[in-house]
């Protein structure tokens, strides 16, 4: 029997998740989904900060994910540059890195 594991206690709203719409590209479909949305303020070798923005979900929620799909999450429209999927063989978690 396969081990399964369950996400549902760490993307639950009351805590500390954020709702979030997937619009994949090429379809126009979209999905509502919770997941763990971080952004990160860097300042590379500089005085100008940038921010790097990434999203933690479920990977069954959106399995056919890409980069160029869309993610709207507090109150931004981002567009999904790299998907990061787990070490697990990528069937548990996918961490979306975004770009405003």
């Amino acid at each position: 029997m396969a081990f399964v594991e369950k996400f549902d206690q760490f993307f639950d709203l009351k805590g500390h998740a954020d709702a979030a719409i997937y619009t994949q590209q090429v379809t126009a479909t979209t999905v509502a989904l919770n997941g763990i949305f971080e952004a990160t303020y860097i300042a590379p070798l500089s005085l100008v900060q940038t921010e790097e923005s990434s999203f933690i979900c479920e990977l069954s929620k959106i399995p056919a994910v890409k980069s160029g799909d869309m993610l709207f999450c507090r109150a931004y429209t981002y567009t999904i540059r790299v998907v990061e999927r787990d070490w697990e063989g990528g069937e548990g978690l996918v961490m979306l890195h975004l770009k405003k």
